[in-house]
């Protein structure tokens, strides 16, 4: 592949230095322990260009984006010079100027996609150095000279996947007629001045409080690693059926989506552990303000979901798994070293090995997140007919393997909520001597069995174990 290079030179402000977000500590600890080389956490934005737009409008876009979003031209490193063995938070400096090179690649007449998977390829294989550079890489598409496609590759350090949302949504208007962006949003540095006044503080005291309880009550199968070799298993479930049951089931017990999911997980996950107290982790993005709303930045951090699985009928435990829900992002800001330094004295209290846990990260985009609480979507609802369409549905729901090497850090069990608008999309990583007998592939098929029997009247939570063990 044959490329030329744009230079993009942006120029704001001044240079700041400062300590990490709570977000952006989260993520630099993930990053620290891949394994060098390691580039899967980067990434990925593609946008269509306007017709009429030319490089020179694609490229001031670009500078007008590394203008507004000062985490693209941030850096990230320890202090220098730390003393030996001492433990050091690292830092993080914004740049007030420098340069993007942006490659210009022609399609020279072989199809776009193609070229775009190419440069996709490309700037993804590489992982970003957090002390040097721009935490973003980017290339333009052309078509005998006019631009058609932007690719943008970002480092995950600096950013989550709302963010990159956001900044795609601002390159959008930045090359449309007319469009105006929003408000500049808050940026890191605003955050870190949140975080270190006394009302953060005591947000952050009370999320640890929560922890702590949490831990202490959780068993010990719910916080460490099984016995034996480690089978680690990838699998997905694309399923109408299942989406049709959640959605039914979310207009009866008037809950989100991803609530109704984490409930069912959580549930499922007693029956497959004979447990009755529940633990998952929930990777939560923390704009919960109109200030954070449009946040560009590292900034999820974990809730810790706590289920008891009593003899109660399904719909008292949905409810008070909703509150639950709700309790755990009202309860998960704080420094994540010092929660994990938290949990880990508290496992060694209790004699338990190295932490496994499990998790839910809700990856769908943001507009479809956004957007669930209007309705049922294109599926038409419930109905008299609601039970035919799901098991006609079910004939054509797919479960696989997965061939994958990644795990995720401290990870046992971790669901990834990739789709739920036409039909479920739900990607699990899993170890299988957590599931044993059972696999990724089985508990994936046993969460849509779980969501269609849940509509079959309101049934308790033994009653639904015991019709799970007969299957």
């Amino acid at each position: 592949m044959t490329s030329e290079t744009l230079p993009v030179e942006f120029r704001a402000g001044e240079r700041w230095s400062g300590p990490l977000t709570w977000g952006q500590l989260a993520i630099w600890e993930v990053v620290r322990w891949l394994p060098p080389g390691d580039a899967s956490l980067n990434l990925l934005h593609v946008g269509d260009v306007p017709p009429g737009r030319t490089t020179r409008d694609v490229a001031d876009a670009l500078r007008r984006l590394l203008e507004r979003h000062e985490v693209l031209r941030t850096r990230f490193a320890p202090p220098a010079d730390p003393e030996p063995r001492q433990t050091v938070e690292p830092r993080q400096t914004v740049e007030p100027h420098g340069r993007l090179d942006v490659a210009l690649v022609d399609t020279a007449g072989r199809p776009r996609e193609r070229v775009v998977d190419e440069l996709v390829s490309r700037l993804r294989s590489r992982p970003f150095d957090p002390a040097a550079g721009l935490r973003l890489r980017a290339a333009v598409v052309t078509s005998g000279g006019a631009p058609v496609a932007v690719v943008l590759v970002f480092d995950h350090l600096a950013v989550d996947g709302y963010s990159v949302e956001i900044v795609g949504r601002d390159l959008r208007l930045l090359l449309t007629d007319g469009a105006e962006l929003p408000p500049r949003a808050l940026q890191p540095r605003g955050r870190v001045a949140y975080e270190t006044s006394d009302a953060a503080r005591r947000r952050a005291e009370q999320a640890l409080a929560y922890w702590t309880d949490g831990i202490r009550e959780l068993p010990g199968a719910m916080l460490s690693v099984d016995p034996g070799p480690e089978r680690r298993q990838w699998a997905r479930i694309t399923s109408r059926a299942l989406r049709l049951a959640l959605r039914e089931l979310a207009d009866r017990h008037r809950t989100s989506l991803a609530m109704l999911v984490q409930a069912l997980t959580g549930l499922l996950l007693g029956f497959y552990r004979n447990e009755s107290r529940i633990g998952i982790r929930l990777i939560v993005s923390t704009r919960f303000t109109a200030e954070t709303r449009d946040y560009v930045g590292a900034f999820n951090q974990n809730g810790l979901l706590r289920l008891d699985l009593g003899a109660e009928p399904l719909a008292g435990f949905l409810a008070r798994a909703r509150m639950a829900s709700m309790r755990a992002y009202q309860s998960c800001e704080c420094d994540p070293l010092l929660l994990e330094e938290r949990i880990d004295a508290i496992r060694a209290e209790r004699g338990l090995a190295a932490g496994a846990y499990c998790f839910i990260n809700d990856v769908r985009p943001f507009d479809e997140v956004r957007a669930e609480g209007g309705g049922g979507g294109r599926d038409g609802g419930g109905g008299p007919d609601l039970f035919a369409r799901i098991e006609a549905a079910r004939r054509h729901t797919s479960v696989t393997a997965l061939d994958r090497d990644g795990r995720q850090k401290g990870a046992k069990f971790f669901l990834f909520l990739n789709a739920l608008v036409d039909e479920a999309r739900l990607t699990l990583a899993a170890d299988g001597r957590f599931l044993a007998p059972g696999s990724a592939q089985t508990f994936l098929s046993d969460l849509e069995w779980l969501a269609v029997e849940a509509l079959s009247g309101d049934r308790t939570l033994p009653e639904l174990a015991a019709a799970w063990s007969r299957r």
